[in-house]
């Protein structure tokens, strides 16, 4: 960022330098010229600032999640269900986290890694489904259970998207310069598109999405105006 900090403040000398000699006609023209060159530097100053701000959120934000992890046990994608009992074991520990989930006030980042434990489970199944060895009770609690799973994945989905983009909306409406707002505020939106790209047909994200729109469009004019 230091580097950073030295190409501007040269950029911004060259440029006072350079508008003082255009306007060297005009009567002191030292002053346009700062004026400019100081808002080159300002402009600068809280873009770098607001990276900061953005990676500490994001530190904060994967310590966070990270701890929630901790109480997960996510089984690696290539491994599938060698027995029905292990299913039924292994989608009862999925049920169980996904109650608790619901019934505590967790961040929206447990959500979505909820969702990737059933995104494994499902690929798990699948894999086991394959088998030629699989009877065909089991083959039957698999199905079972891959379509509750796909309701808890939906859900989970569903509740991430709704909840970060909620968050984010927030934080957007906190933020006092325009950019940082719009920034913000976009995040939210790529949450929201994310999930509508799997459940393309739900309502409650695209009224969602269309208020974030909306929240831009808004901050802009008021901005200009």
């Amino acid at each position: 960022m230091s580097g950073f900090m030295t190409a501007v403040a040269g950029a911004s000398a060259a440029l006072f330098f350079l508008l003082w000699w255009i306007l060297q006609g005009e009567e002191n023209p030292w002053i346009p010229a700062g004026l400019v060159a100081s808002v080159v530097m300002l402009v600068a100053a809280s873009a770098r600032l607001a990276v900061v701000r953005r990676s500490r959120t994001r530190s904060v934000r994967d310590q966070r999640s990270g701890e929630w992890r901790g109480h997960t046990t996510r089984r690696p994608p290539g491994n599938s269900i060698p027995s029905t009992s292990r299913h039924s074991a292994a989608l009862r520990a999925l049920q169980m986290q996904s109650a608790d989930a619901d019934a505590r006030d967790l961040p929206p980042q447990a959500h979505r890694d909820l969702y990737d434990l059933c995104t494994d489970y499902l690929h798990g199944a699948e894999q086991a489904l394959q088998s030629p060895s699989l009877s065909a009770e089991g083959r039957l609690a698999l199905r079972t259970g891959q379509e509750r799973v796909r309701t808890l994945q939906r859900h989970h989905l569903l509740t991430w998207a709704r909840g970060s983009a909620r968050s984010l909306t927030h934080e957007a409406q906190q933020r006092v310069r325009l950019y940082e707002k719009v920034e913000t505020a976009n995040r939210a939106l790529e949450c929201i598109d994310s999930a509508l790209k799997l459940y393309p047909d739900e309502e409650e994200l695209k009224v969602s999405a269309l208020a974030v729109r909306d929240f831009i469009t808004s901050s802009r004019v008021a901005h200009w105006v």
